[in-house]
């Protein structure tokens, strides 16, 4: 069939949909289970459907459940032209430069902006590390040299180390020669002093990045004063690589037509799927779950909502012998339940990096392979999400994602009941636990 067919098909179940999702909200279900799914997943969905929400879903309680898997919208861009495959951003490396830098340019003798000593990035394609450099401005407490160190962010292990002299003069930065060093794709560094700058003054600074990274600038907004020189180790592969992304474009575009059409396909015949207005990428999962849980308070107004993902099992005969026990004694409000986790550190690098936070842990969350909330928790968090940080943690050791938010003053003390999960009662399992 023809592509103009399955886009109006897709067009017209999507419109559907929305039809049923409004006729449905007359028969208000006790509770609406979110299984958060990528697009490709179809596999997972056909099990889950004929296993868990077929045979653990007495026919008495049909009526008072809804099961519903959550996607996203599909990412145009060719995995191989984004910058990580954990989000939608397109990569474009220039490399007219025979070399390349990061580091900091910045005016000077002015109110006095903070420093770090620190320099976070990400490579997006293999170099050649060549100089590392200061600005000229520093002047160590410990005498005229600083010793500037680079470090691989995930394992911690020292890559290279330099001392760099300062000296009278004009220059913006010092730079120091180092032997060559080559970091691959994806590899998470971090540039270090050992000293700290005396009697350093900023003005406004702007932090020059290459293309051919990532550089991590925190939420405090201090100003990097070091950097490096570098090379990339693989130019006429990269141009190649470039030249060839029309041809990976218009592969992916008939994958991603592929995928829509059995979605089209699943959602005519199970009428079970939530499609979010959000690229379906792992760092919009936490804003996916909100914009899922917003939704159905809104549209279904369920007495709970309960998030999970399409590779755990749910048993939904205890899940409910649960609620009903909260009823029984007369348990409302504000009610969170699943198994928690307090003074969790802040997740550096990876998928999980946290780069939005000032903190050194996390605020007190819900982790594991599911949660439940209250219709009263779910309406506060739709009331209040334009206000709320959404965390790119995923639940350990379940591995499995999961969301947490924080107002944007940094309170995390919201007046929820929390109910840890009964241990010797499970109530989700997460396959390969």
């Amino acid at each position: 069939m023809t592509t103009g067919f399955w886009m109006m098909l897709s067009l017209l179940v999507a419109l559907l949909s929305l039809t049923i999702f409004t006729v449905e909200r007359k028969e208000v279900p006790k509770l609406v289970v979110l299984i958060i799914s990528a697009r490709n997943n179809h596999a997972q969905r056909k099990a889950l459907r004929e296993t868990w929400m077929k045979s653990t879903i007495p026919s008495g309680y049909k009526s008072g459940v809804k099961v519903m898997f959550v996607m996203g919208e599909a990412c145009t861009l060719h995995p191989n032209d984004r910058k990580d495959v954990h989000s939608c951003e397109q990569l474009n490396i220039d490399y007219s430069d025979e070399v390349m830098e990061a580091w900091t340019r910045a005016a000077v003798d002015g109110p006095e902006l903070p420093v770090t000593t620190e320099f976070k990035f990400t490579v997006l394609y293999p170099i050649m590390v060549t100089e590392l450099s200061v600005v000229n401005m520093c002047r160590p407490s410990t005498g005229r040299a600083i010793t500037v160190s680079l470090y691989d962010r995930v394992t911690q292990t020292l890559i290279l180390r330099e001392e760099i002299i300062f000296r009278d003069g004009t220059l913006d930065i010092i730079q120091e020669g180092v032997a060559s060093v080559t970091l691959p794709k994806g590899f998470e560094g971090l540039i270090s002093l050992n000293d700290t700058c005396e009697g350093l003054r900023y003005t406004s600074s702007e932090l020059y990045c290459s293309s051919a990274l990532i550089c991590i600038r925190e939420i405090t907004q201090d100003i990097p004063i070091m950097g490096f020189s570098f090379q990339l180790t693989e130019k006429l592969h990269l141009s190649e690589f470039l030249l060839e992304r029309e041809l990976r474009q218009s592969s992916w575009n008939a994958v991603l037509q592929k995928h829509e059409e059995l979605i089209v396909k699943e959602r005519l015949l199970h009428n079970d799927i939530l499609l979010t207005n959000n690229i379906d990428v792992y760092r919009n999962l936490p804003d996916k779950v909100l914009e899922a849980i917003s939704r159905v308070v809104s549209e279904l107004q369920p007495y709970y909502i309960m998030k999970t993902d399409d590779d755990c099992f749910v048993n939904i005969s205890k899940i409910w012998d649960k609620i009903l026990k909260l009823e029984e004694q007369s348990v409302g409000g504000k009610i969170w339940i699943g198994n928690f986790r307090r003074n969790w550190a802040l997740d550096d690098f990876g998928k999980w990096a946290e780069h939005g936070f000032t903190g050194v842990t996390y605020p007190y969350f819900a982790c594991g392979s599911g949660y439940i909330i209250s219709a009263e928790v779910a309406n506060w968090l739709r009331a209040n999400k334009e206000h709320l940080h959404c965390f790119q943690f995923q639940s350990y050791p379940a591995n499995l994602s999961i969301s947490s938010t924080i107002t944007d003053d940094g309170s995390s003390q919201v007046p929820f009941i929390i109910m840890p999960y009964i241990s010797y009662t499970p109530l989700v399992h997460a396959i390969g636990e």
